[in-house]
């Protein structure tokens, strides 16, 4: 049995009366968000500092912000007087006011003023666990 073939070259018709709808503009969340190097000189100032957690094994645990080249921030963390970790931190201006969206390698945080709060430990479906000494969800690191 031959394989039927079409001989003359058709294109499927539409339907010209179908209108092609837009997707909702509302449905779409546009996220603005500034990258660290148009952060000016007064955030990068206010941001440096060290931030120590107090709350866990007597401020065992700290932070250290530093400023590098006038528009880079790097960052150490500390185990009492240890680095065990460093890098160059990812900060963005948050929506709020003075608020500012950071991640340090694996870990992101927020900061607001004196405080940078770093969520410690994940859940069953986003398992991590930054600071297994502390059993506190969220660490309020304090300058």
């Amino acid at each position: 049995m031959a394989a039927a073939t079409n001989t003359e070259n058709h294109v499927p018709k539409t339907n010209s009366s179908k209108k092609v709808v837009p997707p909702k503009t509302d449905s779409i969340k546009e996220v603005k968000t500034a990258v660290i190097d148009s952060l000016n000189a007064k955030e990068i100032l206010t941001l440096e500092g060290k931030y120590n957690a107090k709350t866990c094994e007597n401020g065992r645990f700290s932070i250290e912000l530093t400023n590098k080249d006038g528009k880079k921030v790097g960052y150490k963390i500390y185990d009492s007087k240890k680095v065990i970790a460093s890098g160059r931190a990812n900060i963005a201006k948050s929506a709020n006011k003075n608020e500012f969206d950071i991640s340090l390698g694996a870990m992101g945080g927020l900061l607001k003023g004196d405080t940078l709060v770093i969520q410690n430990y994940g859940n069953s479906m986003n398992e991590f666990d930054h600071f297994g000494q502390c059993a506190d969800k969220y660490l309020n690191f304090i300058k």
